[in-house]
């Protein structure tokens, strides 16, 4: 088996040129924790992950945080500043944030040689990509899925482990 055949095809992605509230809101509406950004061939530029975006808020301004904790208390935040900030990183690039060091492997890539690249990178997404271009993304749940799935075959044929 190969990238191709367990790899998600239809990818959640931002372009280089959107922004940083542009991504927050594709990881709200789909649900997804990690998206390839792309310029206009799909050409894969990097990745922005919750963590790059939580750890940039954090080292932006850590009061964004307590003002986020504290909201519903009656305490004195000068509100207009806030919303400044707030601003200020959402109108970001996604590239100031992503990472441009990303995994990817190539269509026919052989699942153990992906997981592999999991376990040895430590990374929480693989993308597959095809002569530069974005083809698909494999979480380690697609990984596991694969080896569920692998093992149930083989319970069902008498064998027994993977």
């Amino acid at each position: 088996m190969f990238a191709s055949d367990i790899m998600v095809r239809r990818v959640i992605k931002v372009k280089e040129t959107d922004t940083v509230e542009q991504a927050i809101e594709r990881f709200a509406g789909y649900r997804v924790s990690a998206l390839p950004v792309v310029n206009e061939r799909n050409e894969i530029s990097g990745l922005i992950s919750q963590r790059d975006v939580m750890q940039y808020i954090r080292k932006f301004d850590i009061n964004f945080w307590m003002f986020q904790m504290y909201m519903p208390l009656p305490v004195y935040i000068d509100e207009e500043a806030m919303r400044a900030k707030w601003q200020r990183l959402a109108g970001r690039n996604v590239m100031e944030i992503a990472a441009r060091d990303v995994t990817t492997v190539p269509v026919d890539s052989k699942i153990e040689e992906v997981a592999t690249l999991f376990c040895n990178k430590r990374v929480q997404k693989v993308i597959v990509e095809r002569n530069g271009v974005l083809a698909g993304m494999i979480s380690r749940g697609d990984i596991i899925r694969y080896l569920a799935d692998r093992s149930s075959a083989l319970a069902e044929k008498g064998m027994s482990g993977l």
